[in-house]
């Protein structure tokens, strides 16, 4: 048993290191909208302000907003997944016995 069991452990942990370097992914995917979006909504009054974009533009408003919330929708998932690939990391190793 000792190289069939080494063997699956060795599964395990080659599983959970597969499931960290998601979550890893999934968290800068977190930060990375996170960023874009206050970008967006701090950059808009800065741009207004230098006067390369006309102020209360309904045009700008709405496409600020519309990517803001595509943002917010991929954030949303990426943190979903983060939770996924936490749950899976606990499963894996309370089968695995680590």
């Amino acid at each position: 048993m000792g190289k069939k069991g080494n063997g699956h452990i060795e599964k395990a942990r080659a599983e959970i290191e597969r499931l960290k370097a998601r979550r890893r992914l999934d968290l800068i995917k977190i930060l990375a909208a996170l960023a874009a979006m206050m970008l967006i909504l701090l950059g808009k009054p800065m741009l207004e302000n230098a006067g390369i974009i006309e102020a209360d533009n309904m045009v700008v408003n709405g496409a600020m907003w519309i990517s803001a919330f595509i943002l917010a929708i991929f954030a949303g998932s990426a943190g979903r997944d983060l939770s996924k690939c936490g749950r899976s990391i606990d499963e894996v190793r309370t089968r695995a016995g680590l």
